[in-house]
């Protein structure tokens, strides 16, 4: 994985109905053929074995590429299966409290919804995922930041800034004018073809190569 990360799929079971324990590590597997940078396990609701099942299924199918595995919220989850990080919801555990029980190496994200929590949480996360910056129907009711919010957080923090929410190609250079490193997806990158899942992540690669604002 090259930094700082262009794309990152974001799991759903929701979207795959009874087949998801086969569909999402397939998904992982996709991902990584592909070119995505980061494939983060954020799956709600499932016992901790059933969630440790799956990660160590994901990872499996990730194996040997360069794509990384994150489990969101669970880090003792991440650590026992062997992902490559963990991605901290809004709320619950401090970047800086995991950030003392983790081995060198391991990526820590982080959900921010304004610019004062991207500001705060920037000096020990490794990426931050700020939305929802368009509307979108996984967050039904939730008003949008839009592209002012979105710059208003990349201003001030010092780490990559993914956004999410409504993402899909049409958005991708505004998205980069407005300081965003890259892009986090559910919908938009969760398709069964390899082939199109990787000309989209080339998409993503492209606008914020040409575009993103480089962080030092």
């Amino acid at each position: 994985m090259t930094w700082p990360p262009r794309c990152a799929l974001v799991t759903d079971r929701g979207r795959w109905g009874s087949e998801w324990r086969r569909a999402i590590p397939a998904l992982a597997g996709r991902a990584a053929e592909a070119g995505v940078d980061l494939f983060q396990v954020r799956e709600y609701g499932l016992e901790t074995r059933a969630l440790a099942s799956l990660v160590a299924a994901c990872r499996e199918a990730m194996a040997g590429s360069r794509t990384r595995l994150l489990v969101n919220d669970r880090l003792d989850v991440a650590l026992a299966e062997g992902a490559d990080g963990v991605h901290l919801p809004g709320h619950g555990l401090g970047v800086a409290e995991v950030r003392l029980q983790v081995p060198e190496g391991f990526l820590i994200g982080r959900s921010v919804r304004g610019p004062e929590a991207a500001a705060g949480e920037s000096g020990m996360a490794d990426v931050l995922v700020f939305g929802t910056v368009f509307q979108t129907v996984s967050k039904p009711g939730v008003v949008p930041a839009g592209l002012r919010g979105l710059a208003r957080v990349t201003a001030l923090s010092r780490v990559p800034v993914l956004a999410i929410g409504g993402v899909n190609e049409a958005v991708l250079g505004d998205l980069a004018l407005a300081g965003a490193a890259g892009i986090a997806a559910i919908g938009w990158l969760q398709v069964e073809s390899t082939a199109e899942m990787r000309r989209r992540v080339l998409a993503v690669r492209s606008a914020f190569d040409t575009l993103g604002r480089q962080l030092p």
